[in-house]
């Protein structure tokens, strides 16, 4: 039975939907082709013809509308409940939401006849490196579903790249010709369908009242404001949800991830202040583990590598989210130590792999962990940041911040321990 749904298009700040009529329609789907490089601020983007935000959503519909919509009546049945024949989707509608380094998210709302409903997110590439990072991203966040007691991550339901129909390609394609910079990649386009955190938004550190503060942005580009006394309670869960996902037996952990790309989203208004991973680009090891030297000696030198690198990470973050970094101090980094131990916790409760032997047969981790760290004197654990650092990329705006503040951070992280 063809469920025939209408779909209707939106850009937020605007009234009302867009459609072919509107000049929106036709415009360059970054908003302005000669600043397209730039927004999107990611290497190796094909230089060719670029799409429109109609091309753009023309795709999203196709995409979405293949073999009768069943990826969307299975999406809707998974989060609202089956419905059966006789309450096919009514009604689509698609909200271009923003312009990321690799994806432009579509937020979906269906409903359907009888009045289930679902927000849904559609991750859309047309870049290069979007499109073999969206492939990648869908079975990485289709594993990690499967790994943890509790998921963080959004659930996935289908990922597929098809050609994209540019509707002015005949005068970008004989432009390019003469350039001789055509690229058939911008040609295609990938999506993947997955779950909308409905109510979660972005935050990034922010200067309110000349204190630093973080900023949780709403769709419309305003920001509330928290303390960072309040927020320490979101970076605690942003540690907790890292380590649930570190891998003891192989030290493979979700890598890069970055305050500054928006990776974590919250709810500023439920209790808790709860937090939500929405995209996972890697997930690897950062160094070398050797099973051969024991449970325990093979376990505790991976896992102070990803705790001593996850201090750093974690308070690095840019002003407003594209401005100078800033690095948070001491109390985010007790926040930090609470939410990793606290995912240790969760490790002998919940273990990940449940059918690997090894590592999570280790009683008392979070003990062993703690009773290690605390036998390092200062001096030893600033010897270890400071190889840690060295061992970033020479350029990286990241590691001069952070060697700015390795003394102190040592010591924040000796002292952390030391009454434990």
């Amino acid at each position: 039975m063809s469920t025939c749904p209408s779909f209707k298009f939106y850009i937020p700040g605007e009234k009302g939907p867009v459609s072919f009529e509107s000049n929106l329609w036709h415009l360059p789907l970054s908003g302005n082709s000669g600043e397209f490089l730039k927004n999107v601020q990611a290497p190796g983007v094909a230089i060719g013809p670029e799409p429109t935000i109609g091309d753009y959503f023309s795709a999203a519909r196709t995409f979405l509308e293949k073999e009768n919509s069943q990826l969307l009546a299975t999406a809707l049945s998974l989060m609202a409940g089956k419905g059966g024949e006789n309450d096919p989707i009514r009604a689509v509608k698609l909200f271009l939401e923003k312009h990321g380094a690799f994806y432009h998210p579509l937020r979906v709302k269906v409903l359907s006849k009888t009045g289930r409903s679902a927000t849904l997110v559609l991750n859309g590439a047309v870049s290069r490196p979007g499109l073999a990072l969206i492939e990648k991203e869908y079975q990485l966040l289709a594993n990690l579903e499967k790994q943890a007691a509790i998921v963080y991550t959004p659930r996935v339901f289908g990922a597929r790249i098809q050609t994209l129909e540019i509707s002015n390609f005949e005068k970008a394609i004989s432009f390019d010709a003469i350039a001789g910079n055509l690229n058939s990649d911008k040609r295609n386009v990938g999506f993947f369908l997955g779950e909308w955190f409905e109510g979660f938004r972005e935050f990034h550190i922010s200067t309110r009242d000349g204190e630093l503060k973080v900023a949780v942005w709403s769709s419309n580009g305003d920001g509330d404001y928290l303390s960072l006394e309040r927020a320490a309670v979101i970076y605690e869960q942003i540690a907790h949800i890292l380590t649930v996902y570190y891998n003891l037996n192989t030290g493979e952990q979700i890598h890069p991830w970055h305050h500054a790309a928006g990776d974590f989203v919250v709810d500023p208004l439920a209790e808790g202040l709860p937090v939500k991973l929405i995209t996972v680009r890697g997930y690897e090891s950062l160094m070398e583990v050797d099973p051969g030297e024991g449970p325990v000696g093979h376990v505790l030198p991976a896992l102070l590598f990803f705790f001593l690198n996850l201090t750093l990470r974690i308070q690095m973050d840019r002003l407003d989210g594209v401005g100078p970094l800033v690095f948070l101090g001491e109390g985010i980094l007790k926040a930090t130590v609470t939410g990793f131990l606290r995912g240790l916790d969760d490790k002998s409760e919940h273990a990940l792999t449940p059918e690997v032997p090894g590592p999570r047969e280790i009683t008392g981790l979070r003990d062993i962990f703690v009773e290690v760290i605390a036998g390092f004197s200062r001096e030893q654990i600033e010897a270890i940041l400071t190889n840690l650092i060295d061992a970033w990329p020479i350029n990286a705006p990241e590691r001069t911040i952070a060697g700015a503040h390795l003394k102190s951070h040592a010591s924040f992280v000796h002292s952390a321990f030391k009454n434990r």
